[in-house]
């Protein structure tokens, strides 16, 4: 659904074409530091 496609948005925005790495393994990665900067906020 709609929200999906925004979900893949926001990964597609989150990516850095630098660093050469691939979407899905990057989405992981900075869900994976989401609950640390959840903390610092």
């Amino acid at each position: 659904g709609n929200a999906t496609k925004s979900k893949a948005k926001t990964i597609d925005l989150c990516n850095n074409p630098m660093t050469k790495e691939p979407k899905l393994q990057g989405a992981r990665r900075i869900v994976a530091e989401w609950p640390e900067l959840d903390e610092e906020a």
